[in-house]
């Protein structure tokens, strides 16, 4: 009888034992299959201190890294470039590499950038020396007239506030700068 009864609580004790790792393990498989076919789950409970236990911390390490590094993504898509990547400490392989093409997206958000600059500078130039060409070859019976068109546009162009123009005059044998055109606040003073 007493044989019998430990043989009892023997298979019990492993009937026990292998439903629990059968039970992990399934749940193990299908987390992983959700995770190989793109899903992120939520993370796995853990409720004892086996191995299995081990391992599921491992998967939760891994979605959560996996979340990390979707984010990052959609971060990037949206032309956010400046967001932190925090995948796997930004070591390893993928860690290592997010790191490495989000210093390569800025340097290129970067150039793209002053290439910007740079072409709205050109642009602006271009468009100012257009104006003032045509102001200078325009062909105006009142020199007054004339000088307040001149210092107008340039004050516009440079977008400043106020602005005065002198042209050199030979009087008495002298040559002197008089004043021929100021433009302030939206307002001309012609001389």
């Amino acid at each position: 009888m007493l044989i019998f009864m430990l043989s009892a609580i023997i298979v019990t004790i492993l009937l026990y034992t292998s439903t629990h790792v059968v039970r992990s393990i399934s749940t193990l498989r299908h987390y992983i299959t959700r995770l190989g076919d793109g899903e992120l789950p939520d993370q796995i409970p853990i409720y004892n201190n086996d191995e299995i236990a081990h391992m599921k911390e491992s998967i939760n390490n891994l979605t959560i890294n996996l979340k990390n590094t979707r984010d990052f993504a959609e971060a990037v898509g949206n032309g956010n470039f400046e967001k932190e990547v925090n995948v796997f400490n930004n070591h390893g392989q993928l860690g290592s590499a997010l790191v490495d093409m989000r210093k390569k997206l800025l340097q290129i958000a970067n150039e793209r950038e002053k290439q910007i600059a740079d072409s709205e500078n050109r642009i602006w130039k271009n468009q100012s020396f257009n104006t003032i060409h045509s102001i200078l070859t325009a062909n105006y019976s009142d020199n007054n007239k004339h000088y307040y068109n001149i210092i107008t546009k340039l004050v516009n162009i440079i977008d400043a506030n106020q602005g005065t123009l002198f042209i050199t005059q030979y009087i008495n044998n002298q040559t002197v700068l008089v004043q021929k055109g100021t433009y302030a606040f939206d307002r001309a003073r012609l001389q």
